[in-house]
């Protein structure tokens, strides 16, 4: 049975510490079928052998790769990068062991977080959500694509059917207007309304 675990990293390099552990499981869980494959090819030269002690001999030698290939295998199943969790990746796996040995010597991740995480904490971010539900006019937020990329702006106004947000650059000289993608922003400030400020 699988268990989920979180992985610290360094903030902003989620995705290559996921892309490197899966990579990592595959190469090694593609050796350790060698290995099986190898074991079978003896134990079926053992069936042909007509002496006890050799077939003895060849059925161990395939019984210690097997051995090998179970002992090498990492047991990890998938990495979950959510932009919601920064700094951290979700890793699906039969036991932390699995992942600590696929974690060694990959770059910046910062080990392991002590417990198991249930499913349902982890189930929200499986399902797709747009950004667009998340900002409100006034917000202030970063373009992060297209020709403004690395702009600062205020949002203007939010369509929620298109997925497109209106936003005034701050940089502009004259304020005019542009809609992006949803999709193309990051909320930097959230708009603090005046019940929050009162209460």
């Amino acid at each position: 049975m699988a268990n989920i675990y979180a992985v610290k990293t360094t903030v902003g390099q989620e995705r290559n510490v996921a892309e490197m552990l899966c990579r990592r499981a595959e190469k090694v869980n593609r050796e350790a079928e060698e290995l099986n494959r190898e074991a079978e090819k003896l134990n079926r030269e053992a069936e042909k052998v007509n002496r006890e002690v050799e077939k003895l001999k060849l059925n161990r030698e395939a019984e210690e790769l097997n051995y090998k290939a179970e002992k090498e295998k990492y047991n990890v199943y998938s990495a979950l990068v959510s932009n919601e969790i920064r700094g951290y990746i979700l890793v699906e796996a039969r036991d932390k062991t699995e992942i600590e040995k696929s974690l060694r010597g990959v770059s910046h991740s910062r080990g392991l977080v002590k417990g198991k995480i249930p499913f349902a904490e982890v189930e929200k971010f499986l399902e797709p959500k747009s950004i667009v539900t998340k900002v409100k006019q006034g917000d202030i937020v970063e373009l992060i694509s297209g020709p403004f990329r690395g702009e600062k702006a205020r949002v203007v106004r939010v369509d929620q059917k298109k997925e497109k947000i209106t936003v005034e650059l701050f940089e502009a000289t004259v304020p005019i207007p542009v809609t992006v993608d949803g999709e193309s922003i990051r909320v930097i400030k959230k708009e603090v309304s005046e019940d929050e400020t009162s209460g």
